[in-house]
């Protein structure tokens, strides 16, 4: 019995340096199953398509989602989350990372990285905020229900998406002064429709196809 003891533990001893050394996938031929948590420390996670998984998480590491998979939170610190077609999330968050999402994808929460991109396709419904604090946000026919907010990024709005929050530019230090540093660019397609504000609290340079939006133009801050 104590030996049995010691394979197990030196079992899972080795399963916990593969899972903090490598590449961990999640695959098989089945259409369907797992459901359990997937992570690593030191390496990216990819699950195969078709998959449904609880949580999947790295902290050094790129997060892969193929197609038609369904999971919790989606996560990394180090790495950029990258989601196929058809794809269900509560949440998809990075720190250090972009964030891509193929068409219709469908996340029940937040989308967020701090220094990354956000780019998400055709089709995508989210059903949280989207933020970005150094990073590009990219929308092109997506139905965003909630706000998307940046700090230092640039915000594309392109097709026919929707967006039912406001559209909100942080305050930054320099707030509406320039002082020779560049300046984030707001761009929303004639079609694009918005339902909240665009609120700028600091200098954005604007370009707005459809002049209706720019009564939806809020300026906060000492210096607007």
């Amino acid at each position: 019995m104590l030996k049995q003891q010691h394979k197990l533990i030196a079992l899972s001893i080795t399963s916990f340096v593969l899972l903090a050394g490598c590449v961990v996938h999640v695959g098989g031929h089945a259409s369907s199953g797992g459901g359990g948590e997937v992570s690593s420390v030191f390496g990216s996670v990819s699950v195969s398509e078709g998959k449904r998984v609880s949580d999947v998480s790295s902290v050094n590491g790129d997060v892969l989602l193929e197609d038609n998979v369904i999971a919790s939170d989606v996560s990394t610190v180090n790495g950029d989350v990258e989601m196929g077609d058809n794809i269900m999330v509560d949440t998809a968050t990075t720190v250090n990372g972009n964030i891509q999402g193929g068409e219709n994808l469908h996340v029940f929460g937040e989308t967020s990285t701090v220094n990354g991109n956000i780019s998400l396709s055709m089709g995508s419904i989210i059903s949280g905020d989207i933020t970005t604090v150094n990073g590009d946000i990219t929308l092109s026919d997506t139905e965003a229900k909630q706000h998307i907010i940046t700090v230092n990024g640039d915000i594309s709005l392109l097709g026919n998406t929707q967006v039912m929050g406001n559209i909100v530019f942080e305050e930054t230090d320099d707030g509406w002064e320039l002082n020779g540093k560049s300046v984030p660019v707001l761009y929303i397609d004639a079609n694009v429709r918005l339902s909240g504000q665009i609120i700028l609290k600091r200098a954005v340079t604007l370009h707005i196809d459809n002049p209706v939006l720019e009564e939806k133009i809020v300026r906060r801050g000492g210096s607007a």
